[in-house]
This record gives structure tokens, sequence and C-alpha cells, in this order.
């Protein structure tokens, strides 16, 4: 769950000095041939979309996409530039170090997401007439998820079990799903959202604090969904920084996805879309690794790698397994990845030895004797994370152009 802070964000001096603790780069020399690394620090600390390999990657990203920093403070990403998630930002630059030029941890992510959709209109001014107040007092005057003042409510119960009710969103029955981002202010007793118009109330009350804006979220089936927040005890009070609608999407759809504000209309995000230099394939040999985060591995994952088009994949990430594809099938990995916490994947090929294997957190996948190739009728580009059914976070891409044995045994370095 992304966490959220609302205040200001200070800039703060980039201190450069040798990293001699945390190797960021690494030699390129015929002992060590990393021949591609992208979505990683440099040198200085500052986060590169690609820092070794052919061309220059192109990103679709919409002007203003909204992303946490280090602090969880949301910065607004420019058009079509690298959607860094987990970023120290100074003067427009996107760093991986602190201001003393430690590695953050974690290490900022490229962030992946599809299409989205807030359907709920005047998303984070709940003064608007589509909301309504009963037994709560609702002003838009408080800091909101960029720290920018005035662009959250301020919600204070007078009674107990005081709720704001949208109008409803006309919606044909389906999983919908309400996500709040939501700070306390004052009190310790229960919140709750609804997106049924307080038939369902969930409570939310362990995942909010005084600290930060917390995504909040409730999927149901329902027909035309209502969403909401009661406050159940008089006199607690909690800040809204944006309660959006997303129809025909599953909470793990939806969680971690950017906030997206509304006005008088509904808004729809563009979705991600990052390509780099076909130059950086290759089916003979070596090896490809990356770091992989998300909340929920749904069946049908984004692309880790894909060779355009998305139908034909060159290594693909799923809740089942890592598995790729060659041009003998799909090679299963060594099984589940970890929800919520970053995946170590890999897989390690050589044409002229037939061999081919997927590797996973450490842990091997069954070994094919009879790999042929990838998939790759039209090689036009190599997409990253594109196709996502929901959120996926994505960093330290590399390839290595060695032998079976030395690239397996590289793997098994990065594995530790």
């Amino acid at each position: 769950m992304t966490q959220l802070t609302a205040k200001p964000f200070t800039a703060r001096p980039f201190a450069a000095r040798p990293f001699t603790a945390y190797p960021f780069g690494e030699s390129t020399s015929v002992s060590n041939p990393l021949v591609w690394h992208a979505a990683y620090p440099d040198a200085d600390g500052v986060m590169q979309a690609q820092l070794i390999g052919s061309g220059t990657p192109s990103f679709t990203v919409d002007d203003g996409l909204l992303l946490p920093d280090h602090e969880g403070v949301y910065v607004a990403i420019s058009e079509d530039t690298p959607p860094w998630h987990g970023a120290r930002w100074v003067d427009g630059v996107a760093y991986g170090t602190d201001g003393s030029g430690d590695p953050l941890d974690p290490l900022p992510s490229l962030y992946g997401a599809p299409a989205y959709t807030n359907s709920a209109t005047y998303s984070n001014d709940l003064t608007n007439a589509v909301w309504t107040a009963s037994n709560v007092t609702v002003a838009k005057d408080a800091n909101g998820l960029t720290g920018a003042p005035n662009t959250a409510c301020t919600l204070t119960a007078t009674a107990g079990n005081g709720t704001v009710i949208r109008n409803a969103i006309t919606a044909a029955s389906g999983t919908h799903t309400t996500q709040w981002h939501i700070k306390r202010k004052t009190g310790t007793g229960t919140i709750e959202i609804t997106v049924d118009n307080g038939t369902t109330w969930q409570d939310v009350t362990s995942l909010i604090d005084s600290s930060t804006f917390n995504e909040c979220l409730e999927g149901l089936t329902v027909t035309n969904p209502q969403i909401g927040i009661r406050i159940v005890t008089s006199g607690d009070a909690v800040y809204v920084g944006n309660a959006a609608c997303h129809l025909s999407k599953s909470e793990a759809a939806c969680r971690g996805s950017s906030p997206i504000i509304t006005a008088a209309s509904t808004v729809t995000t563009t979705a991600i879309s990052m390509s780099y230099d076909i130059a950086n394939f290759d089916a003979e040999k070596g090896a490809y690794y990356a770091e992989s985060y998300c909340d929920e591995y749904l069946a049908n994952q984004a692309g880790f790698i894909s060779v355009v088009p998305q139908s034909e994949p060159l290594f693909l990430v799923t809740k089942k397994a890592a598995s790729y594809a060659t041009t003998a099938g799909f090679i299963n990995g060594p099984g589940s990845l970890t929800d919520g916490a970053y995946n170590k994947i890999a897989v390690t090929y050589s044409l002229s030895e037939a061999k081919a294997r997927v590797t996973g957190n450490g842990s091997d996948g069954e070994l094919k004797t009879n790999y042929a190739g990838f998939r790759t009728p039209i090689l036009s580009g190599l997409e990253v994370l594109n196709g996502a059914d929901n959120v996926q976070l994505i960093r330290n891409i590399r390839r290595y152009n060695l032998n079976y044995d030395a690239s397996k045994a590289k793997i098994t370095e990065l594995m530790t």
C-alpha cells in the first residue's frame, strides 16, 4: 500500500561522494560484460532510464502523473519522461540517494500501469454538491497529496456515525472499487468507507494514521456505485486527499495506482508505455535480470520485457511463475512470486548449447535442453511492463553477454 505524506517537499542539496559501500554502475570489461543496464542510479546517484545500452528509451506518460517520492509526497511527472516511483527529487532531477549520498531503501523504480478512469467527479472537493454530508462539517482547507494548500478536505464529525456520500455513478452491475487517500486529524475512532451507499462499510481504521495520507480500498459487486466515508465517533476528524471510483476493476487491479484528481469531468489516464532499442535484445546467449515489485501479482501480469508486438513476449512475470517464451514454448520458473516485495527474476540461455533456465529469488526453474531461440517474429523494440493489468514496479534491468555457465554464475551472484 502506498503511503503519502501531506507536507511541502523541501529540496535538499545532493552531496556527491564516492560510492564505496554500494556499487552503482558496473564494469563492462571482458570479465564482466554487462551490455544493457536500465532503471538504476549512475555513479552520482541520479536515476537513469538507461545507463548502458543502445539507443534512447522512450516513454508514454501523461503530463502530471502523480507518483510518490521517497518520503511519500506526490510529485507530478512530466509528459513522456521516466515515471520514477520513490525517488528523491531536486530541481526536477530524480535521485536514488538521500541528501548525504547514501542509497535510498528501497531504490526508486519505474512505474508501470494500465489506463485508469476515476469516475467520481470532484474527487478532492467534498464540499461540492455531488457530495452530501450528514453530521459532518466539510472544508476544503488542508494540504493535499502534493503538499499544496487547500487541495484536500477536512471532515469533522458533529455526531456519531457522520457520513459524506457521493451521488450514485451510473454503471452496470460489476466489481467496482473505491480508492481513498485518508489521513487522521484528531481522534482514534473507527473510520469506514463504502461503495454501495452504506449497505456495506469497510473498516479502514487500521490503515490510517495522523502523519501520512494512506490508500484505502473497497471493491464490491454492485450496480450504480455510491461511494462515501463514515466517521463513527463524534468529534473525530480526518483529511481526505482524494476519493476515486474505478468501474469494473477489483481492489487488486487498483491497489497502488496513481491518484487521479477530478473536477467537473471524469479523468482517464493513459497506460504507461516504456520502449527500448531492439539492439539491446539478443537471443544467442547471455542472461536477462530485473527486480520486480507488485502488491498482488495477477494471473496475467505485465511483461518484464516483451519483444514488440506485445503478443510475442520475450519474458513474462505471472503470479504462478516467472516464465519466458521460446520457439519451443513457455518455460516455467521456480514457483510463485512474492506479493508486496521486490522479486529478483532472471532468464539464462544459450542457443549454441540449446539450454535455458528461469531463476526467481534464488530458486531455479526447470532446465530447458531444447532452447531454439526466443519468439521474435517482429523485432521493432523492447517493451518493459507494457500491457499491465495492475501496478507493477521494476528496477535494475540487466543483460549480460556471456556463455551459459558464466551467465548462470552471474545470475547466482545477483540473487544473493
